[in-house]
């Protein structure tokens, strides 16, 4: 039984202040939570509740929250670590998340957190680690970002890979460059996807030595050659955002080696930072270059071809409505009017494409990409 499990059979509640209660669901709520919070030892244990006696006790006490008249008894009964046990088990089941994060300080829910971390279920560290994003951290000796990195480091499952590397990029934006210190408007708020699209979009003004540690920062790069596709391009853009020197020359060594993946890697940094720093080799750089340029010009490639569809049919209609009006024959459907307004039309309007394809469409794809002096230079003659 879930009892056995916990190691609390015959555990005595005398340890707990009687509450008065008049039903048995409520009898086996308290003393669920009675033994859950024995067993969470301050957030040192384990929580080992199943989603069935959580759901009875969280929502016990969530009712009873909500009822002034009856909150007087629950209130003396719940406590700073008992709130820990209930955030805990909501994280863990995606239950009530908001309501139990409430009653918390940063302190706690980073505690609490961090502890989700450890669980066996992946969606419930994929929950934990969206939480981490911006919680302010200890002053003294930083916590987070180690061991996000520990648990990014066994970690097994690909959405929650991922979900540890969103969290190192994003905090490695918010970081002031003289201190670990979340940036103030940013500190404890829940990101939204438009959010945290901005911040990752946040241009740092210069590559850092390192933004957590060498370790931490190595550990990012080393995610780049995981055997995962998706993964190796999200570390290596997740590179690219924190602006680290040290996670960026373990890729360029790699390159050095010729390890398979570090120039496709190094091409994808470059997507994400204006520039490479020296510790790349020309080589590197080169690749880089040529492959984001390729890239951004093969993306989408029906749109491309329906821009230049457009823009042949706009040509052919006007140049060959032009030719048919003033055609001298005074007959409207000889051959001879028809074949040339077809054959200029078309002539026109392929010349029309090609034009618009390379000084609009090619030129808007390069545009952050190439300083303006070198499309200008290229497109513009």
């Amino acid at each position: 039984s879930e009892d056995d499990l916990l190691g609390l059979s015959g555990v005595s509640d005398e340890l707990y202040p009687p509450i008065e209660i008049g039903s048995a669901p409520q009898i086996e709520a308290v003393e669920l939570y009675n033994r859950a919070r024995l067993a969470w030892q301050g957030g040192q244990g384990r929580f080992l509740l199943g989603v069935t006696h959580f759901m009875l006790m969280a929502d016990y006490f969530h009712e009873k929250l909500n009822k002034p008249e009856e909150s007087e008894d629950v209130l003396e009964l719940l406590d700073e670590t008992g709130y820990q046990v209930l955030l805990r088990g909501a994280i863990e089941y995606d239950h009530q998340v908001d309501y139990w994060w409430a009653f918390l300080n940063d302190d706690n829910r980073r505690w609490v957190c961090l502890h989700a971390l450890r669980s066996e279920s992946a969606p419930a560290r994929i929950r934990a680690l969206y939480r981490l994003e911006t919680l302010p951290d200890k002053d003294d000796v930083p916590e987070i970002p180690r061991l996000v990195a520990q648990a990014l480091r066994v970690e097994t499952d690909d959405r929650a890979e991922i979900a540890a590397l969103t969290v190192l990029g994003i905090r490695a934006k918010l970081m002031k460059q003289t201190s670990l210190n979340l940036v103030t408007q940013y500190q404890g708020r829940l990101l939204t996807t438009i959010t945290r699209l901005g911040i990752q979009q946040m241009e740092p003004t210069l590559w850092r030595e390192t933004v957590y540690s060498t370790e931490i920062d190595t550990l990012v790069a080393e995610q780049a050659f995981n055997g995962k596709p998706h993964v190796e391009e999200f570390a290596a853009r997740t590179v690219g955002r924190m602006r680290s020197l040290a996670a960026v020359k373990y890729v360029a060594d790699a390159e050095r080696e010729s390890r398979p993946g570090a120039l496709e890697a190094l091409a994808i940094i470059r997507d994400e930072a204006a520039s490479l720093p020296d510790v790349v080799t020309p080589q590197g750089r080169a690749y880089a270059w040529i492959a984001n340029t390729a890239r951004r010009l093969a993306i989408n490639p029906l749109d491309t071809i329906l821009r230049f569809v457009l823009a042949l049919l706009g040509g052919w209609i006007g140049m060959g409505e032009y030719v048919y009006s003033t055609f001298r024959s005074q007959q409207l459907f000889t051959p001879q009017r028809w074949a040339n307004t077809i054959a200029v039309g078309l002539v026109f309007g392929l010349f029309v494409g090609v034009t618009y394809l390379v000084s609009s469409e090619m030129n808007r794809r390069l545009r952050v990409f190439w300083p303006w002096w070198m499309r200008m230079i290229v497109f513009g003659l």
